[in-house]
């Protein structure tokens, strides 16, 4: 696939969309993704691969996107206020190189980076928000391509979020598993406040087989 000089970056009224100005302490609930509306457009000026996860904050834009070509996972830094590429990190893990959707946590970022097929490997990664140097790993035995962060816990869904997995975010231990409701939850940072109140539902299930990590 060809290299991207700019993606257009849609913002829309429905958790994304975070403006320069400080948001209000409680913002409006968020009930679905129906009534989206497109509030901006914006160019982002910097070499990108196939997009898989978009993910901002008051001064920056994350994006994480997969080289087919070369087999390698990327998380690319812009600026929010120049629409500039800022930095670039390679997050390839052996044959694990496809990053998925990720969220930010206060000064954390995580990223799920699987093997590009269905019922394989994946590592989530907790990395600096400010130095995006790696804080943890936390091998996983099934391809993840999203993960949601909460308080406690980070929710993760596998290939098609055909299953949702809860880790205990502070012991990086799995709590428990779920399949969710059709239609599948493709991309689960849309708004985790939407996630961990509605999509999970109450009586989770035992973690499927081997969920104790990859080799």
């Amino acid at each position: 696939m060809s290299l991207r000089k700019a993606l257009c970056f849609l913002i829309c009224s429905i958790g994304m969309a975070l403006p320069m100005s400080a948001q209000p302490a409680k913002p409006a609930a968020i009930t679905g993704v129906e009534d989206a509306r497109l509030v901006e457009t914006i160019p982002l000026d910097g070499t990108l691969y196939h997009v898989q996860g978009v993910d901002l904050d008051r001064d920056h834009i994350w994006v994480t996107s997969v080289d087919q070509k070369d087999s390698r996972a990327y998380l690319h830094q812009f600026s929010r206020k120049t629409h500039k590429l800022e930095r670039r990190v390679d997050l390839t893990d052996g044959p694990r190189f496809h990053p998925g959707g990720f969220s930010i946590y206060k000064n954390s970022i995580w990223v799920p980076v699987a093997e590009y097929k269905r019922d394989s490997s994946a590592v989530l990664i907790e990395l600096d928000k400010n130095t995006l140097a790696v804080k943890r790993r936390i091998p996983v035995s099934d391809h993840i391509g999203c993960v949601a962060v909460t308080k406690d816990s980070l929710i993760a869904g596998n290939w098609d979020s055909r299953q949702f997995y809860v880790l205990d975010r502070r012991a990086g231990r799995f709590e428990s598993s779920t399949t969710p409701p059709a239609p599948a939850i493709r991309t689960l940072n849309l708004s985790t406040a939407i996630l961990s109140a509605q999509e999970i539902p109450p009586k989770p299930q035992e973690p499927s087989n081997g969920l104790r990590g990859h080799p």
